[in-house]
């Protein structure tokens, strides 16, 4: 790869961690250009139309970032054996927001996931994956594996995993605003286990905590990262 290259390679990485962190922030109508260039130390033609040619785009950009990182991690836990169910989803859950306190742009997602219905760009952010529907369906086949039969039909399973998800979503955004003391990590898994148990879930409690000490999980994401940072290279060399 060229120094060139290299370079473009390395300010749209730079472009996206700091729109993401402002996304995260500010939301999608309170983050723009001349936002983003003062973040990053840059005049705002630094942006250049040639990388992101609207606020949609680099919203996409950020969303398909997510997308993928939620992809790898899953794959990773298909392969290291961990079936479907309660702890991998939690496993899935608690690796994608670990690091947000050092790294505030992947909580950008959430929030446009949020935003973005209601505004008329939806349409204009088009990713491969990654909508709402798609995780909902994801979180319901987790739980279908522990949840006791007592629980209802399938849209109350659905609505479930929907709170789930919100409620994870809401707690990480009021986190990240308000940056309190207590960790990320052990405010989640609290809230996790209280809504597991709640839906009668077996040993709920017993099952985040040890998620939350798996020192395979932890092996597990240091190799996801690791394998994003390799195809980020490897994309940057094939579209030399």
């Amino acid at each position: 790869m060229d120094s060139r290259r290299r370079e473009m390679l390395r300010l749209r990485r730079e472009i996206v961690e700091a729109a993401g962190a402002l996304f995260a922030r500010f939301g999608y109508e309170g983050t723009t250009f001349s936002r983003i260039a003062r973040a990053i130390d840059r005049p705002k033609s630094a942006i250049g139309y040639h990388l992101f040619p609207s606020k949609a785009a680099l919203a996409a950009a950020v969303l398909s970032d997510d997308d993928r990182r939620w992809r790898a991690m899953d794959d990773a836990l298909e392969r290291a054996g961990l079936p479907m169910g309660t702890e991998r989803l939690i496993s899935l859950l608690l690796s994608r927001m670990r690091g947000i306190e050092s790294h505030p742009e992947r909580a950008a997602a959430l929030r446009l996931q949020l935003d973005l219905p209601a505004l008329d760009v939806a349409a204009e952010v088009s990713t491969d994956g990654g909508t709402k529907v798609e995780r909902v369906r994801y979180v319901c086949a987790c739980f279908a594996a522990d949840l006791p039969s007592s629980l209802g039909s399938e849209n109350e399973v659905e609505s479930f995993a929907e709170l789930f998800l919100d409620s994870t979503r809401g707690l990480v955004l009021c986190h990240v605003a308000k940056q309190p003391h207590a960790p990320l990590d052990s405010r989640l898994c609290a809230l996790w286990a209280s809504l597991l148990n709640g839906a009668g879930i077996p040993h709920a409690d017993v099952l985040v905590r040890r998620v939350q000490a798996s020192t395979r999980l932890s092996e597990i994401i240091a190799g996801v990262e690791q394998e994003l940072a390799d195809e980020s290279v490897d994309h940057g060399v094939t579209a030399r």
